[in-house]
């Protein structure tokens, strides 16, 4: 669909107010703030917060017939040290306008107005750390997560936790204060049938085709290459050695997506901490991968 991403001012307060109060309702877990909290407000005071200053204020996806489906607000760390970092909050979409391309164009665009700002490094945002489709939506715009706070919030009695993400600007990268594991190596006797298998098992993955030095295509998921490269007589492929474990967020639905593409069971599954389940596959050329998740 076509949708037409502005920003909002004092005469969108109502439908604004209509919209982040059908969110807060379906998606309790996915707001700090409640429908509650935000259901008695008067619509003058949503006007006055709409006023903005610059880019930083909230951006509405619009409806060929101006109606308002999407929501996603830009905020600024106010002390001196942290004004370097913009906070992407509210993001929200109608039931009726998702899987429609209106998320990715309204996060897109917020994310174009930040770097069109020179002072600002990163954006970040905090997600529900089991709302997959969010979190594969943000990996796949740029953002990468570094860390899961444990019961950040706490709706209807359960704990929800909350993973954080940055997406640093074009240009503007921030020099990390550490160096996590950047690729993971399958040897395999058909490279380019396996790229394709794990593109299948992880379909939020980005294709990255290099040409230099020599063409090369790899996918990045959770910001780490793979990178498929034949098996010889000095690495071979099977079920030897290290085995990299994913992060998921549905362990139980993962392994099912896993099994139905033609992976093996091979170890597990078995209960770790946290509540999390850990178990390793056979992909179809003989290589172990693990996934850990509730």
């Amino acid at each position: 669909m076509t949708a037409t991403i502005r920003r909002l001012g004092p005469a969108d307060a109502a439908a604004f107010q209509a919209l982040r109060l059908q969110g807060l309702l379906e998606c309790p877990s996915a707001f700090a703030s409640s429908h509650a909290e935000e259901a008695g407000e008067p619509v003058t005071e949503v006007a006055a917060r709409l006023e903005g200053e610059g880019i930083f204020c909230v951006y509405g996806a619009f409806a060929a017939d101006d109606w308002l489906v999407g929501v996603a607000g830009l905020g600024r760390e106010s002390m001196a040290k942290m004004a370097h970092k913009a906070v992407l909050w509210g993001m929200y979409v109608a039931p009726d306008w998702r899987r429609q391309g209106v998320a990715q164009l309204l996060v897109a665009h917020v994310l174009a107005q930040a770097a069109g700002e020179p002072s600002l490094r990163q954006v970040m945002l905090g997600v529900n750390a089991h709302n997959g489709p969010a979190l594969a939506l943000y990996r796949s715009l740029g953002f990468v997560a570094w860390g899961t706070e444990p019961a950040a919030g706490w709706v209807d009695g359960q704990a929800q936790d909350e993973t954080w993400m940055v997406c640093p600007l074009p240009g503007r990268s921030p020099v990390l204060a550490t160096r996590p594991a950047m690729a993971v190596l399958i040897h395999c006797a058909d490279p380019v049938a396996a790229l394709a298998w794990y593109h299948r098992l992880w379909p939020a993955a980005r294709l990255v085709h290099l040409i230099d030095p020599a063409p090369f295509d790899l996918l990045v998921h959770d910001g780490v290459q793979m990178e498929f490269v034949p098996a010889d007589a000095k690495v071979a492929s099977g079920a030897a050695g290290s085995v990299v474990y994913w992060p998921v967020d549905d362990f139980q639905a993962m392994r099912a997506h896993a099994e139905a593409l033609g992976a093996q069971l091979y170890r597990g599954p078995m209960l770790i901490d946290a509540g999390r389940t850990m178990a390793q596959f056979k992909d179809p050329w003989g290589n172990l991968f693990g996934l850990r998740g509730a």
